[in-house]
């Protein structure tokens, strides 16, 4: 652990300040903790995709996208075995190409998560076709299927702007702010 800090969290219309821990080579910038769920009675509900804070006060959803992301789709039928890893075949609607004249981010999409899978959040340069593999890992001790149309995978060009980082489409600002 690096040390401690407290942050602003804006959970809908409310501002929340919590005093997080620093930590190294996590495979997420930020995570929220037991207490900060606990603080904030959080209420997470896998089956319509929201989560609530507050007895129900704030009610968000689990995944927001960027005005500019894409899900990603299987374009196969796929299984994986348990406890090993796959590349999935993915695409992105031919419309949406237009989007990425950059580098974009690819990050798991929720419905993968309620699959009990992993995917690989990968940085990619500009897509030249709408189709993509994504590394999908299956930590389960029986077998996961992806099946032809889910959605896998979002993806997210990047911002141009040096000073600008997004996290999951939330903005981080300077003296440890989230807005």
């Amino acid at each position: 652990m690096l040390g401690l800090t407290v942050l602003t969290i804006t959970l809908g219309n409310c501002n929340v300040q919590h005093e997080f821990h620093i930590v190294e080579n996590l495979n997420h910038h930020i995570l929220l903790g037991m207490d900060f769920l606990r603080k904030t009675r959080c209420y997470i509900d896998l089956s319509s995709d929201h989560v609530s804070f507050y007895d129900g006060r704030i009610f968000l959803p689990l995944q927001t996208f960027h005005e500019k992301s894409v899900v990603l789709r299987a374009t196969e039928f796929v299984t994986i075995p348990a406890k090993s890893q796959s590349f999935i075949p993915v695409k992105m609607a031919k419309k949406a190409l237009s989007n990425f004249q950059t580098s974009a981010i690819i990050e798991p999409h929720v419905k993968s998560t309620l699959n009990r899978v992993s995917v690989e959040r990968m940085l990619v340069n500009k897509p030249p076709t709408g189709y993509l593999n994504c590394r999908v890992f299956n930590c389960d001790t029986g077998p996961k299927c992806i099946f032809r149309g889910i959605s896998v995978a979002v993806i997210t060009p990047l911002n141009d702007k040096p000073d600008s980082y997004c996290i999951n489409h939330v903005q981080i600002a300077g003296q440890g702010q989230i807005v």
